[in-house]
């Protein structure tokens, strides 16, 4: 049997990949857009359907965790890749005749702006994204709802918060500036430059996000929507101090944009999620 990951490529998606093969038997065909030195890896442009129907015929997966996503903030693009492709993904299993697991993976984002009084927030929540990102990724999540129950896909969506690990995108908080230290210990730059550092997000590790997400797939009910987080809200400024702190250079210089610069009505200054039914699910066997 076979488990494939798309978006493996990615900071989560070795990381899940590594740990999949540590500890199943079954084999892990792995896939990203671009190059990568991974085993059984498979380039694949997801948004191309021919080349995803190949891939899946490849595959012919047991489970799927779809991880590949797109936050470039152009709208067609990130359609494409974060609902088109999660579309074409579960159709392309369905014409195929394999009945595959697929865990899609959402995001916070799709909760929009939450008032600080309104968390932890839980799974229910009505979803008002206000980046693009958010919308794209909140139309996966209702097209995975409506596999489920109008054609009876096997699909779950877990919705990641905010991931701690080594790796991801620069466009995401902890990759900026994990590249940005590894600047600064090679003398490139004189100061770690940041945004506004108030605000509390929910950080998982990826360990955990790993065991949350396994736990998902094995346990989750077909059209289900379950948090992957930690259930507690950190400051910003604590991350950046802990980051500096992992790489020995705790005193380097930190330049912080003014509170002013929060782009109002956009960012929250507090979320984090309320994880009991991911917790439930990790109560159980595997």
């Amino acid at each position: 049997m076979t488990i494939l990951v798309t978006g493996a490529s990615g900071g989560f998606g070795r990381i899940l990949c590594a740990a999949l093969r540590d500890s199943s038997h079954e084999d892990v065909v792995a896939s990203g857009r671009g190059e990568a030195d991974l085993p059984g890896y498979v380039r694949c442009d997801l948004t191309d359907r021919a080349a995803l129907q190949r891939l899946v015929m490849h595959a012919r997966p047991r489970l799927v965790y779809h991880l590949a996503g797109g936050f470039t903030n152009d709208y067609d693009r990130d359609f494409a890749i974060n609902a088109g492709a999660a579309r074409d993904l579960l159709q392309s299993l369905r014409e195929a005749g394999i009945q595959a697991r697929t865990v899609l993976l959402g995001t916070a984002a799709e909760y929009g702006i939450v008032v600080p009084e309104k968390n932890p927030v839980d799974e229910d929540r009505v979803l008002r994204p206000v980046s693009v990102y958010g919308v794209t990724k909140a139309c996966q999540t209702h097209i995975a709802c409506c596999a489920a129950y109008e054609h009876g896909d096997d699909v779950v969506v877990a919705r990641m918060f905010n991931l701690l690990a080594s790796g991801l995108s620069e466009r995401l908080f902890v990759g900026r500036v994990e590249r940005q230290i590894g600047r600064y210990k090679r003398g490139e730059i004189d100061a770690i430059e940041v945004g506004n550092l108030a605000h509390s997000r929910d950080y998982v590790t990826a360990a955990d996000a790993a065991s949350q997400i396994r736990a998902i797939a094995a346990h989750g009910e077909a059209g289900a929507v379950y948090h992957v987080g930690s259930g507690v809200a950190t400051a910003m400024r604590d991350v950046l101090r802990r980051m500096l702190a992992d790489a020995a250079v705790p005193d380097a210089p930190v330049k912080e944009a003014p509170a002013t610069a929060t782009r109002v009505g956009y960012d929250a200054s507090v979320i984090y999620a309320d994880m009991r039914r991911t917790r439930a699910l990790q109560e159980r066997p595997r």
